[in-house]
C-alpha cells in the first residue's frame, strides 16, 4: 500500500489491516459506531460456585487440594457438556454449521470471588460478530445469543447446582471427621 493511502486511512481513524497494511478493513471498522459484538463471560453464560456456597464452604475448598480439584473438574465438565450443547444448538438452527462462529466457543474458569482458586466458568466466543448471528429466514433481532442466554443459561446453573450437591457432601463430612479426632 502506498504511504499516501495509508495516511487516508488514518486520517479518516481508519488502520490498514494485513502484514503489508492492505486497505482491507476488520469487521469492527466496518460496522463502524456498532463495532464488534463477542460473546463474552459477562453475557450470563455462566456458573458461579459462589452463587451455591458459603464463605466456610469456599475457605474449606480453598484449604484443600482434593476439594479445589474436585470443583475444577466440575467447571472443566460442566463447560465442556454446554459447549457441546451450544453447538448442537447452532446446527439445529442452521447458523453457521462451519467456521469460526460454531468452532469459536470455549469456556474459561475463572476466580470471581478472589479466592486464589477456579469458582466459576463462562462459554465465551471471541468471535467479533458472534452476538449477530441468527437462524435463516428470522429476523435479525431474533440472534442465537438470545436464544442461549434464554434456554442455557439457566439450565448450566441448575445443572451446576445439582452437581454441586455430592462436593457439599464431602465437605460436610470432612468437617464432621476433623471435628471427630
Amino acid at each position: 500500500m502506498p504511504p499516501s493511502d495509508k495516511n487516508l486511512l488514518e486520517a479518516a481513524g481508519l488502520s490498514p489491516m494485513g502484514d503489508k497494511g492492505s486497505a482491507l478493513l476488520g469487521f469492527t471498522q466496518r460496522m463502524g459506531a456498532k463495532g464488534g459484538a463477542p460473546i463474552t463471560r459477562e453475557d450470563g453464560i455462566t456458573a458461579r460456585s459462589t452463587s451455591y456456597l458459603s464463605q466456610s464452604q469456599l475457605e474449606t475448598i480453598g484449604s484443600s487440594r482434593t476439594f479445589r480439584a474436585s470443583l475444577n473438574k466440575l467447571l472443566t465438565n460442566l463447560g465442556d457438556t454446554y459447549i457441546a450443547r451450544i453447538r448442537k444448538m447452532v446446527a439445529r438452527y442452521g447458523a453457521y454449521i462451519t467456521g469460526q462462529f460454531y468452532s469459536g466457543f470455549r469456556q474459561i474458569r475463572y476466580d470471581d470471588h478472589g479466592s486464589g482458586f477456579n469458582t466459576a466458568v463462562a462459554i465465551v466466543n471471541p468471535v467479533p460478530y458472534s452476538g449477530y448471528v441468527h437462524p435463516k429466514r428470522t429476523p435479525k433481532s431474533a440472534t442465537i445469543l438470545k436464544e442461549i442466554k434464554r434456554d442455557i443459561g439457566p439450565a448450566m446453573r441448575a445443572e451446576f447446582k445439582r452437581d454441586l450437591k455430592p462436593l457439599l457432601a464431602q465437605i460436610a463430612k470432612a468437617r464432621i471427621m476433623s471435628g471427630a479426632k
